[in-house]
């Protein structure tokens, strides 16, 4: 099991209601995403291999970038679940 599947996996034990999409790579090295979804609320998470994981609300352009570049689990799972409950909190 690799960082992303272990990230994936936590969300889910945290947020057994929220949707999860995966996106493997089409190549060795290359990158992974994952879209979580809960109530209409998203995050869209990128990792690549040694350099970490982006997080983003998903608001932003195609190509734009995450909002934050995080290098651990731990760091990626805080800033999916204060994107997920902060926008949830906010209805």
């Amino acid at each position: 099991m690799n960082d992303f599947h272990h990230l994936c996996e936590l969300i889910a034990t945290r947020i057994p209601e929220a949707e999860i999409a995966i996106d493997e790579p089409r190549s060795a090295g290359g990158a992974w995403f994952a879209d979580v979804s809960r109530q209409g609320q998203r995050a869209v998470i990128e990792w690549r291999p040694g350099h970490g994981f982006g997080v983003s609300d998903g608001s932003g352009a195609y190509g734009e970038g995450p909002d934050v570049v995080v290098t651990t689990v731990g760091e990626a799972l805080e800033r999916v679940m204060r994107l997920i409950d902060a926008t949830v909190a906010a209805r």
